[in-house]
């Protein structure tokens, strides 16, 4: 009897600590709740699309809004709020429709995934991607693996992150959106076989994304699980 209450007890507390990890992660995702000045997009019938280079995206056709400038991006902040079920900015809706950007890149011979984001040719891989959503009419792009190849905890990983800079820039510029999928730190800390819904193990790491890009224009939002659909790229 005392090992079966012993169990229990233990099971008890692994949730109890899951639910106040979650709540503290969603509390640092609110922190990065923040959408650039775009004007709202219009939308139409569903559809599917395809490209020669194998990215298969079924999404809502829509016409986003492309910046003005040709190489710089806009200085104009502005938080994202709800009004009901939408995402709206100074009362305007925003519908975001997009695709995952699961990489499947190239270079010199050998095929990258998740782990080309600690490449500096990279850059080129998201040009490509940037590229092929213009042209399936899509205004937002969800990123995702991007710790694929670093070892565990090297959150800071400067390559990494050099390269999500050119991401944002690039998806301001061409007048489009990225949300941020914080589950990659998550999907690291499982495939070490630890615990991953501790708070305490990304902390730092959220406060430190938090003041990289709470106030970037391209930045719709940052998400700790994966939507239901996604696409390969």
């Amino acid at each position: 009897m005392d090992t079966v209450r012993w169990q229990l007890l233990k099971n008890k507390s692994h949730v109890t600590l899951a639910i106040i990890g979650w709540k503290l992660i969603t509390a640092a995702i609110l922190t990065l709740f923040v959408l650039s000045v775009v004007a709202a997009c219009s939308t139409s019938s569903q559809s599917t699309s395809s490209n020669p280079s194998g990215l298969t995206i079924q999404t809502h056709t829509v016409q986003p809004t492309i910046s003005s400038a040709s190489g710089t991006v806009s200085t104009a902040r502005a938080y994202v709020s709800i009004s009901g079920q939408n995402f709206v900015y100074n009362n305007i809706p925003i519908h975001p429709f997009g695709a995952t950007m699961y990489p499947h890149w190239n270079y010199y011979g050998t095929l990258h995934r998740g782990g080309g984001w600690t490449y500096s040719a990279f850059r080129s891989y998201i040009d490509q991607i940037i590229g092929m959503a213009q042209l399936a009419h899509l205004n937002t792009l969800r990123v995702t693996n991007y710790f694929d190849g670093v070892p565990y905890g090297d959150w800071y990983n400067a390559t990494v992150w050099s390269n999500m800079d050119y991401l944002f820039n690039e998806a301001a510029n061409h007048g489009m959106y990225v949300i941020l999928d914080l589950s990659s730190f998550r999907d690291k800390t499982l495939k070490q076989g630890i615990y991953p819904y501790d708070p305490s193990l990304y902390t730092s790491a959220f406060s430190w994304v938090a003041s990289r890009y709470a106030k970037n224009p391209a930045l719709h939002k940052a998400e700790r699980e994966s939507p239901r659909h996604s696409c390969r790229g």
